[in-house]
């Protein structure tokens, strides 16, 4: 049975980990176990010098979980700690159980991140968090291609 299905783009870093975000997915009583992604069309896949992103560093620290039982509210703080303008920025945390599932998700936005700021990042649900959150994942993702030597 599909209980969503949505098409879009995204962009793939060539290392580390990335996150996929919809929000608002009425699933009504049923339980989802899996999601499948698939690519509709043969991928362009474009190369970035290592070099080039080895020198884009964006960096999160200072991250607190407040009121996990009432209103939840996820506070960090983000910096990007190049030499390059990084604009259209999405974060998206994912909080863990002791079993490493994903107990919940939120995502946020930065219109850019300047060389060396650091910006207060804020994240909110309308409702308790169930389950005993564990770690905390907090992962920055934008297009490359966009990024500015300022």
């Amino acid at each position: 049975m599909k209980l969503f299905l949505d098409a879009g783009e995204t962009f793939i870093p060539s290392s580390g980990r990335f996150a996929i975000f919809e929000a608002g997915i009425g699933v009504g009583n049923s339980v989802p176990v899996f999601t499948t992604f698939e690519f509709t069309e043969t991928p362009i896949w474009n190369k970035i010098p290592e070099d080039i992103m080895k020198q884009l560093k964006i960096l999160v620290s200072d991250i607190k979980l407040e009121n996990q039982n009432t209103r939840p509210h996820l506070s960090a703080t983000i910096k990007n700690d190049s030499l390059f303008t990084i604009p259209e920025v999405s974060v998206v945390v994912l909080l863990y159980d002791e079993k490493g599932n994903a107990l919940s998700a939120s995502r946020t936005y930065l219109d850019e991140l300047t060389p060396e700021e650091s910006e207060d990042i804020n994240f909110t649900w309308p409702e308790p968090i169930v389950g005993n959150v564990v770690a905390k994942e907090i992962i920055s993702m934008y297009n490359v291609f966009l990024v500015k030597l300022k």
